[in-house]
């Protein structure tokens, strides 16, 4: 095989479609791997939601009857609180004791807490100082504490960071839309028994009660609309016969109850046993709504890891037999070029460790001697840059903008004021389209008064004196937009563009040289903490999206 060029190794291994297809179904598989896994990981994290919200929803029955069992005569309250309160910490401590939550110290500390704030939790002591809105708000920690839970198990299982929209939309629904509706529905709840049970309500009961009317509205609203939008975008909840979507009108009913029975009946002459029942079936319709979206969100992942075990395991055969029959090719490959890669590796450590004045040479006489040579110029270049970054300062002496060692600065120290100032950063990724192409046709001296051409059409497209461009290397520029996001990089970017596309180059002989440009836009707005390295990193993703869209275009990053 040593005979045969590398073009000819390649054909007789790539004839039988194995090497290709094998190294793509194995990293197939690693990703696929990943991706079932992941999908196991969410699974269980919605059934500790589940679990979560059963406690859930005991616990607001505990918070809706501290307002009104601060009679203490009336022992068929205390009882009823008692009774919830201690259901509450049986179910907590369960949960406490499952695998999944002894090994998160993060949701075990969590739990402990509101076990804790569960056993010290007593009714109002009922002083006439106490003011029932003060008391529901304070009863209402617990049940935010456990809702705060519920987000802890979306995060440490990795459901906020499903990028599925239907899974994205239920999740908003189950952490915003639902709670506010349990908070109002609780509020008319817990009041109205309170007013019934004592047969007193004065001018402040009475706005309380008509502003929990105006509010349980409101909460209907979000509530319609969430829906709304889940059921008829990208195809959403339309074929899930086994959800209630009736039962959303529960906060209606909850409604017209306070209605009837509190501000229609000025004499509070209706039982308040009977208005608690009536108003805990109406929150048990719309929890029975919240199970079975999270039955849904279950049975949706579950799907999915049964496709994912069926693809995992298919692929994993195919590229068993793959591997045992491309084993030979592979071997005897490998042996005829072994000796060239060592060299070659050997040669690039040396260029790597610093070392430019070594040639790079090899005894192979086919294509490894053409990389060799390749090498061997880069090494000259690398050489000859490394010369003239250590005359350079700031400037680009071609360009005349600034320089790399300029953007290296620069770019951190803009990021750190930005953090303080709680403002984006924004950059871009300038790289002129087809430029070796335009370098082999017209010559280095026409592309390097084209770099200085699209060098200062991209300078007078800078509004600011605190926007910079930099001469990023060959091509490349890359702008610095401080207290800019992805909208107004995009705006800069799209002038830069038409400015680029208007150059023209008169050469000898009448020809006329344009150009065109491709654009990477990131802002630091779009990831948490985002370092310099990392911003580069993603308007480079940009850029590389829009080269291989067609070039002459901008592209900003998003999630």
């Amino acid at each position: 095989m040593d005979r045969l060029t590398i073009p000819a190794k390649f054909v007789l291994v790539m004839a039988f479609f194995a090497v290709p297809l094998a190294i793509t179904s194995i990293q197939n598989i690693v990703t696929m791997q990943s991706s079932l896994s992941l999908a196991e990981k969410r699974r269980v994290g919605v059934e500790l939601q589940r679990s979560a919200f059963d406690m859930v929803k005991r616990i607001e029955i505990v918070r809706d009857l501290s307002v009104f069992s601060r009679n203490a005569a009336n022992q068929e309250i205390n009882h009823l609180f008692e009774q919830n309160r201690a259901e509450a910490l049986q179910m907590l401590m369960a949960f406490e004791a499952r695998p999944e939550v002894r090994q998160n110290q993060l949701l075990k500390l969590s739990v402990s807490s509101l076990i804790g704030r569960l056993q010290t939790f007593r009714a109002s002591s009922g002083s006439e100082g106490d003011m029932i809105g003060t008391i529901y708000g304070s009863a209402h920690s617990a049940v935010a504490k456990a809702y705060s839970l519920q987000q802890e198990i979306a995060n440490e299982f990795d459901l906020s960071t499903d990028n599925d929209f239907v899974t994205e939309q239920l999740l908003g629904v189950l952490s915003d839309s639902l709670p506010k509706s349990y908070y109002e529905m609780g509020k008319a709840r817990g009041f109205g028994v309170y007013f019934l049970e004592t047969r007193l309500m004065n001018s402040s009961g009475i706005k309380m009660l008509e502003e929990t009317y105006v509010e349980l509205w409101q909460a209907h609203e979000q509530l319609e609309n969430s829906f709304h939008l889940l059921i008829t975008s990208q195809g959403g909840l339309t074929q899930l016969d086994q959800i209630d979507y009736s039962s959303l009108n529960s906060v209606l009913q909850t409604r017209q109850m306070l209605d009837d029975y509190l501000l229609l009946d000025v004499d509070l002459q209706a039982e308040w046993r009977d208005y608690y029942d009536s108003v805990t079936q109406q929150i048990g319709l719309l929890h029975a709504v919240h199970t079975q979206l999270l039955d849904f969100l279950s049975a949706r992942y579950s799907e999915r890891i049964l496709q994912k075990r069926e693809s995992l395991l298919h692929r994993s055969v195919s590229i068993g037999v793959l591997v045992l029959f491309t084993t030979y090719l592979f071997v005897g490959f490998y042996l005829s070029i072994r000796n060239s890669i060592g060299l070659l590796v050997n040669a690039a450590n040396r260029v790597a460790e610093g070392d430019l004045e070594e040639k790079v040479a090899i005894s192979a006489k086919d294509e490894m001697l053409d990389i060799a040579e390749m090498m061997d110029e880069m090494r000259q270049q690398l050489r000859d840059r490394e010369l003239q970054l250590v005359a350079m300062t700031i400037t680009d002496g071609l360009t005349r903008v600034c320089n790399r060692a300029f953007f290296n600065q620069e770019l951190p120290a803009r990021l750190e004021k930005s953090r303080r100032a709680d403002l984006p950063v924004c950059l871009l990724l300038i790289d002129i389209d087809y430029f070796k192409k335009l370098n082999d046709s017209y010559g280095h001296q026409v592309g390097d008064d084209c770099l200085i051409m699209v060098a200062q059409a991209i300078k007078g497209q800078l509004l600011r004196e605190e926007d910079s461009v930099s001469r990023y290397g060959g091509e490349e520029f890359a702008v610095i937009l401080p207290a800019t996001d992805s909208l107004g990089g995009l705006a800069t970017a799209e002038r830069i563009l038409s400015a680029i596309r208007r150059l023209k180059l008169e050469l000898v002989g009448g020809q006329v040289v344009t150009m065109t440009a491709s654009i990477g836009v990131a802002s630091s707005a779009a990831v948490e903490q985002c370092s310099d390295d990392r911003l580069v990193a993603l308007a480079d993703e940009s850029l590389y999206k829009a080269k291989h869209d067609g070039r002459n275009r901008c592209i900003v990053y998003k999630k």
